[in-house]
């Protein structure tokens, strides 16, 4: 046993620091985790239905994805597939709720917030699911069971 090492299981590997870690797996790996905590980070505004469906998909998807981000970072197939699903999944939400798109708005007060608010709509919109799933093929190349 390795005494420089705590027990029990490590969140993040050191693995994915390396430089050699698959580029694909890390990038996916934060942006999952991103899209599971930024609804707390960010002050959404619209009206009350579409922001209330939006926030019961918060709800639903932030401790799913957290797991399968961190299940990337130790190269889990499990957490490939469990990624594509459920960004499947959230394109099916925003097609079939289109009004919550409007929560995530572009900010054009400053420069500053619009670069904040596309970022935000990025991330929080479908086109990261999208991201996701057209990387889900390399992804599974570095994965093991």
């Amino acid at each position: 046993m390795d005494e420089t090492k705590p027990p029990g299981v490590t969140l993040f590997p050191e693995e994915r620091l390396n430089p050699y870690f698959p580029i694909q797996l890390w990038a996916i790996g934060w942006l999952g985790i991103l899209k599971s905590c930024i609804w707390i980070f960010t002050d959404p505004s619209g009206l009350q239905e579409p922001l209330t469906i939006m926030g019961l998909r918060y709800l639903v998807m932030t401790l799913p994805l957290f797991f399968f981000s961190v299940g990337l970072f130790h190269k889990k197939k499990w957490s490939a597939w469990g990624m594509g699903f459920s960004a499947m999944l959230e394109i099916l939400f925003f097609l079939s709720y289109r009004d919550t798109l409007s929560t995530l708005v572009l900010d054009h007060l400053t420069p500053i917030n619009l670069v904040f608010s596309v970022i935000i709509f990025i991330i929080n919109g479908p086109l990261s699911d999208v991201i996701i799933l057209i990387t889900i093929p390399f992804i599974l190349r570095y994965t093991r069971s």
